[in-house]
């Protein structure tokens, strides 16, 4: 199986830039007032929803610069967006960078690998994460929303 992945690099930056645009603009819809609410008192919360995607826009920016390539978000790298305003400044400036890095790169570039916890991985795969990873908390967001709206009624 030929694991390679032939992306135009700036349809996949406009896709980055937009998920993470639909993911804030849910997260707005509901609210800074509920942005700490946990289903059950116990589930994760809007605010730690965007905390994650802030990072791990974050860390693949830093891979694709060189860096070594991230594990989960540390404590410390959440506490830079510790408030409801802070987490979506980060998601919008961290997928902005990270959209800006993908217009420089060729799909060339995209095939130069990288390890994290998990193996070695393509950049491309790496940004396919990411994306995902933003579609995924955003639908997260959306049925904390939609539990909220149950609770409310």
């Amino acid at each position: 199986m030929n694991n390679q992945m032939i992306i135009d690099t700036e349809t996949f930056a406009m896709l980055i830039e937009s998920q993470y645009e639909d993911m804030i603009s849910a997260a707005e819809k509901i609210g800074v007032g509920h942005a700490e609410w946990k289903p059950l008192g116990k589930g994760r919360t809007i605010l730690s929803q965007l905390q994650e995607c802030a990072v791990r826009a974050h860390q693949v920016l830093g891979t694709l610069n060189g860096e070594a390539a991230g594990g989960p978000p540390s404590p410390e790298a959440l506490t830079q967006y510790a408030t409801f305003e802070t987490a979506i400044q980060g998601c919008r400036a961290n997928a902005s960078a990270l959209a800006a890095k993908l217009r420089t790169l060729s799909p060339e570039d995209l095939q130069q690998t990288t390890n994290n916890r998990f193996g070695e991985f393509s950049f491309a795969r790496l940004i396919v994460g990411a994306y995902w990873n933003a579609s995924y908390h955003e639908g997260q967001i959306v049925y904390i929303g939609s539990l909220l709206e149950e609770a409310s009624a």
